[in-house]
Formats: C-alpha cells, sequence, structure tokens
C-alpha cells in the first residue's frame, strides 16, 4: 500500500510539473507573440531597405536614423494607392529615414527640394497634393523633423510635411535585410533541391 501511495505522490508530482512547464512554454510563445506583434514590421517596399525591422529600445532621433511614423488620415488615399491595397480602410506606417532635424533649412524651389543648400530630390506632382506646390524655406525647430525615403518616389515629408517629434511612433533598427532573407531562403531552396535519396 506505501509503494501505491508513493508510486502516486511521483506521479502527481511530475504531472504538475508537466503542466506548470506546459503553462511556462504557453505563456513564453504568447509573450513572443505579443513582442513581434507590438515591435517587429516588415519592410517590403524600397522607400527604405528591405527587411524586417524593430522598435528601438531607446529612441535616439537624429539625422540618418530611421523611424516609423504614421502619416495623418489624409495622406493615407495616397499611399493606398502606391500600394495597391484592397482594404482602403486600413491605416500605413511609414518608415522613413530622417533628413533634416532642428536648425537645418529646407526648401522647396521648382518641385525640387533642398536641405541645407543641397539637392535632396524631388516633388512629384500629385493631384490634390502637389500641383499647385508653391516655392517655400523654411528652418527646421526643435523637435521637428523633414522625413525622406531612400527612391524618388517614396511618400515622405516632401507630401506629408515636417513631422513633430510627438507624433513619431519609434526609430526603428533593421532586424534582417531583404537580401539577406531572399539569399537564405535562396540556400534553403537549392539544398533541398540538391538532397540524394536513399
Amino acid at each position: 500500500m506505501k509503494d501505491k501511495n508513493k508510486n502516486a505522490k511521483i506521479i502527481s508530482k511530475n504531472a504538475r510539473k508537466k503542466a506548470l512547464n506546459s503553462i511556462f512554454g504557453i505563456l513564453a510563445i504568447l509573450g513572443a507573440e505579443y513582442y513581434c506583434a507590438k515591435n517587429l514590421m516588415i519592410n517590403p517596399t524600397d522607400s527604405i531597405e528591405t527587411g524586417i525591422y524593430r522598435n528601438a529600445l531607446i529612441n535616439n532621433f537624429s539625422k540618418g536614423h530611421y523611424v516609423s511614423y504614421k502619416p495623418e488620415a489624409k495622406f493615407q488615399k495616397y499611399i493606398g494607392a502606391n500600394y495597391n491595397l484592397k482594404e482602403k480602410k486600413k491605416e500605413i506606417t511609414v518608415l522613413k529615414k530622417i533628413a533634416a532635424s532642428e536648425g537645418d533649412v529646407v526648401e522647396i524651389k521648382n518641385y525640387d527640394i533642398y536641405i541645407n543648400g543641397e539637392k535632396a530630390g524631388k516633388v512629384i506632382k500629385l493631384k490634390g497634393l502637389t500641383e499647385n506646390l508653391p516655392d517655400s524655406k523654411r528652418i527646421l525647430s526643435k523637435d521637428e523633423y523633414f522625413l525622406m525615403g531612400e527612391t524618388p518616389d517614396s511618400f515622405d515629408s516632401r507630401y506629408f510635411g515636417t513631422v513633430k517629434k510627438k507624433d513619431i511612433i519609434s526609430e526603428i533598427k533593421l532586424v534582417a535585410s531583404g537580401k539577406s532573407l531572399e539569399s537564405a531562403m535562396g540556400w534553403i531552396s537549392n539544398f533541398k533541391g540538391k538532397g540524394k535519396k536513399v
């Protein structure tokens, strides 16, 4: 009888351990999913380097750093048109580089953008947005940023204007570039294709 009770206690103790490990495992998976949903984003466009980005732990909004920003609703239709989204109601967060910050001079002259006197790009005429764009010049104030993509047709501050620090979601860091992901996927498919059947 004592042996049966002893065995039952051991089984009960092992069952509790397994149950606790399962619960902790599920919580870990849910925590990882929550973290990924909140902090990781995929950039499929060439506006900046394609790949997987994560929110920075500490924001350092400096020139040359990348940030995430959600343009106002009135600009969302232009972004949606570029992405051919079926769901036009979905708001898009854009990933851009800080091209100018406090003290920098941003000038628009004949649809050309100049930052501190150097040509930085062109403004494309968009119906209802920039078809009658006047020339202008301004010095950015504290906590004001001019965001740009790295391609001529990027939808950025040339269209939605300067952005205040309080409106930037986060600084972002590249975790895995699109090129490295493509080469990894290519390597995996090559490896699968070259395997010999035994």
